[in-house]
Formats: structure tokens, sequence, C-alpha cells
């Protein structure tokens, strides 16, 4: 299985005018629904937990994922998902978020990925994998 999409400046982790946010799973490339898609299909087999967070239900995730950046191999890396569809009632915003982990996070900030292409995977084993750089959709 695979997503893709380009990366924007707060993807890329560079300062914007609003704050650093998440990576959020957008409707670009998704072959289904926005709002149940990443969690229900790709991210399906990953042990969902019910949190509540600034008074909202939410679900969060830990994933493994394997990270290349722009050719450098950041190994597998811990990192959370959270899901909740009421972020789409805030102008239809994606309802999948993932919080990079530190080290990823700093490389993204030291060395600019906008507009470059994301790509996860999910191979048949259920092992996933982020690769951002120059790749094709």
């Amino acid at each position: 299985m695979k997503w893709s999409k380009k990366m924007s400046p707060s993807d890329a982790q560079q300062e914007t005018k609003g704050s650093l946010m998440p990576f959020r799973f957008t409707q670009e490339n998704c072959p289904g629904d926005l709002n149940t898609w990443f969690r229900d299909k790709f991210f399906n087999g990953l042990e969902w937990k019910d949190k509540t967070r600034r008074n909202t239900q939410i679900e969060e995730a830990d994933i493994k994922i394997s990270v290349r950046i722009q050719g450098k191999d950041l190994g597998q890396r811990d990192m959370r998902l959270t899901h909740t569809e009421s972020r789409k009632k805030n102008h239809n915003a994606p309802s999948t978020h993932l919080i990079f982990d530190k080290v990823t996070r700093k490389y993204l900030k030291d060395n600019d990925t906008t507009g470059e292409q994301i790509v996860f995977t999910k191979d048949l084993a259920g092992l996933f994998n982020l690769d951002i750089g120059d790749n094709e959709p």
C-alpha cells in the first residue's frame, strides 16, 4: 500500500506564520474518504488507544517507521499517530496526524524538504516506510 504528497513548508517543519504542526495526512492522492481511510485502511493493523486531549476524544497509536530523507537513512524511528474525526469540523482538516520523533523533526528543520515528495508505504508484512526526496508519486 502506498500514499504520497508534496511536502508543504509546515510538513517540512519550516517556520510559517503559524506554529509548527504535526504532519497531516491530506486528501492528495488519498484513494478513499480522507476522514477514515488512513485510520481504517492504511494504519488499520496498529493498536489504537482512546485518549482525551484538551477535552477532545482522540485515538493514538505508536508506530515504527523506517525513515529515509534526501537519500539519508535515519533508520527505524518510533513515532505516534493521532486520529479524531472532529478535526474535519475545522474547515474539513485532515483527521489523522503523524507526530515526528525528535531525530526526524530536527533533520527536517535543518534540511528544507519543502516541495519534495513524501512517500509512505506499508508492505505485506505491515512494515512502514517513509521516504522524502525527488520521488515519483
